[in-house]
């Protein structure tokens, strides 16, 4: 009758590890998306002197820091999500995010595409607001950076006739 104790005891032992990897929990950080660095700085426009107190937002992550008075925000941490347009013909290596930067007095500003990449910090890009008079009714500044230089030789040397 104790013949049967050990493999049961097996068969038991097996089925907890197999529940305990399978159970759903909390990322490891092996399979984690990965992730880049971004500080920016934020100066004035007109004389180029670094703006505190402008509040910059990352959309893609909800995360949002005040400049300090170089003109510098925190380090965002932010997703590498090679941008799906370029895949299918020319992969990227980078990630690209938003900026979204306010000040009060300031035209607000948006910078999309600005590229990250993994594991490294990107110091920049420098935002240039532009101050605007209470009875000036001025457009956001809309700025979009263009892919790396060196990936769009690469991609015109690709399709050269």
């Amino acid at each position: 009758m104790k013949n049967w104790i050990f493999p049961a005891l097996t068969a038991l032992a097996l089925t907890l590890v197999i529940l305990c990897f399978s159970l759903p929990g909390e990322e490891t950080p092996a399979s984690a998306a990965p992730s880049g660095f971004l500080q920016l700085r934020v100066l004035d426009g007109a004389t180029e002197e670094p703006l505190a107190g402008a509040t910059v937002v990352i959309p893609e992550t909800g995360a949002a820091s005040v400049t300090d008075e170089n003109g510098l925000t925190e380090k965002f941490a932010v997703p590498i999500e090679p941008p799906a347009a370029y895949q299918s013909f020319a992969p990227a290596a980078w990630g690209e995010v938003t900026a979204l930067v306010y000040k009060e007095g300031y035209a607000d500003y948006a910078l999309f595409h600005v590229q990250v990449w993994e594991n490294q910090l990107r110091s920049g890009p420098n935002v240039y607001l532009f101050a605007q008079s209470p009875s000036d009714y001025q457009q956001p500044f809309s700025v979009v950076e263009g892919p790396p230089r060196l990936w769009v030789n690469g991609l015109l040397d690709q399709f050269r006739p």
